[in-house]
């Protein structure tokens, strides 16, 4: 994000009370001077199949499953990313298929450690802000030691 897109979205904040919305950022955006329009598909057929996606995405990400293991059963998700996609595309594997792959299943687990490691990171600016952090560590330190173990075993 450019210096000027950014100073402008905080504007818009500040001109409604503290208060954004998408809606208000598009709205904004739509000017083609704005240093928000080049942020966005304007070409409506494009944006709407990258709605599209973003709708199946959601869809696929949203389909849970019971699965059984030897001491109970476990509501999760049916789809996962799947670590052998190039990066920067696409492409979910059935949970069930991980299960019968160790190997795949540590790259998945592996993945989702550092999904929420990365959560806790965001979380943890929001913590110095707020002088709150102690805490924060150490559980960031204790995620990250686990991923450690993880790949040890690999």
């Amino acid at each position: 994000m450019t210096p000027q897109a950014r100073d402008r979205i905080l504007a818009l904040s500040r001109e409604r009370g503290g208060l954004l919305t998408p809606d208000q950022v598009i709205e904004e955006a739509r000017d083609e001077a704005s240093p928000l329009h080049e942020y966005f598909e304007w070409d409506d057929q494009l944006a709407a199949q990258q709605a599209r996606v973003y709708t199946a995405r959601n869809l696929i990400r949203s389909v849970r499953v019971d699965y059984r293991t030897e001491t109970k059963v476990v509501t999760s998700y049916a789809f996962t990313h799947d670590p052998r996609v190039p990066a920067g595309e696409q492409g979910y594997i059935e949970v069930e298929a991980v299960r019968k792959d160790e190997d795949l299943a540590r790259e998945v687990l592996m993945r989702e450690f550092a999904m929420a490691a990365a959560a806790l990171q965001r979380a943890a600016t929001f913590a110095d802000v707020f002088e709150l952090t102690a805490e924060l560590e150490a559980f960031v330190e204790r995620l990250h030691l686990l991923r450690g173990t993880l790949k040890k075993a690999a």
